[in-house]
């Protein structure tokens, strides 16, 4: 795992765990886990193509558990600088469902990190079952939480992939899986953490007049006379009495009835083209009184202190 500031040519924090360490005095880490179950040192690993560096990291033991984890960080602020965020992700099982996520957060207690503690960035890959497979980007904003808008899927095999999250001081970001670019734009168009400049004018409404039809009735075509005396259902014509059939016993035979060729159903007048439709009625567009625009919306790391691991798996 690293977290790079290239622009000042900073390494902010780089983690490999040799085989010889435990991971708490490699890592200094403070755990605070569900159930009390610590992730465990893990040897040297698969990885997914061999240009792929080996390494080792920690390995959650049981299912359905989660784990939080977290270090110290040096402090430091992502204004004027490219921030890379990148790390590594194994899923030893054919996962049903789980997350792994890392996340930057301010200087805090680290007693009291986990999934609820703030942060600044998240990032990291959320599988469960069919309907989600995805790669949350979400940053902190004026206090809340904006999640990418746009769809990334992660990798789902038993493999080690690189995740990679770079923010531009341009405002503009990428997102690479195994080093290749998966995913990449504005900061502005693809989250909504500034409102837009224009929005519908929530006070203006659809003039009476406005026609919205584009097809209407014919006011010329005219149901013919006697339209509705046109039974449904007639009596059979070529049906017979059988010749068994006893009045006294069976009751009075009856005909059956079968659909009459002739019935044509409700009426209804054909349609033509209106001359007065106008399209549909949209809202035009006014200057939106909340609207207030940043150049620097990608400075969203602070004050950075730690950095943090989510893990929570369901097999």
């Amino acid at each position: 795992m690293a977290c790079t500031l290239p622009a000042a040519k900073q390494i902010v924090l780089e983690r490999k765990i040799v085989s010889n360490v435990s991971p708490l005095q490699c890592l200094s880490c403070h755990y605070r886990l569900s159930y009390r179950l610590l992730p465990k040192h893990v040897a040297p690993i698969q990885v997914a193509s061999p240009e792929h560096v080996v390494g080792a990291g920690l390995k959650t033991m049981t299912d359905y558990r989660w784990y939080d984890l977290s270090a110290k960080t040096p402090s430091f602020n992502n204004k004027g600088k490219t921030i890379v965020l990148q790390y590594s992700v194994k899923h030893e099982q054919n996962l049903d469902c789980g997350g792994g996520y890392i996340k930057l957060a301010p200087t805090s207690d680290q007693t009291k990190w986990g999934g609820d503690a703030d942060y600044s960035i998240m990032f990291g890959p959320d599988i469960c079952g069919y309907s989600t497979k995805r790669v949350h980007v979400i940053f902190t904003y004026k206090g809340k939480n904006h999640l990418i808008k746009r769809e990334i899927k992660p990798e789902t095999d038993e493999l080690t992939h690189i995740y990679t999250l770079i923010v531009k001081p341009d405002n503009t970001y990428e997102v690479q899986i195994d080093l290749k670019k998966v995913q990449s734009g504005s900061l502005y168009e693809d989250w909504d953490m500034i409102p837009p400049k224009q929005i519908k004018d929530p006070k203006a409404s659809k003039p009476d007049e406005w026609d919205e039809r584009e097809e209407i009735d014919d006011p010329e075509d005219k149901k013919p006379a006697g339209y509705d005396d046109i039974a449904k259902q007639i009596v059979d014509p070529s049906a017979t009495k059988p010749d068994d059939w006893d009045d006294e016993s069976d009751g009075e035979w009856e005909a059956p009835l079968i659909d009459n060729p002739a019935f044509k159903g409700e009426w209804s007048a054909k349609r033509i083209t209106n001359k007065d439709y106008k399209g549909k009625w949209v809202a035009p567009d006014i200057d939106n009184p909340d609207f207030v625009d940043d150049p620097e919306v990608y400075n969203v790391v602070k004050d950075n202190g730690l950095v943090g691991f989510e893990l929570w798996q369901v097999k």
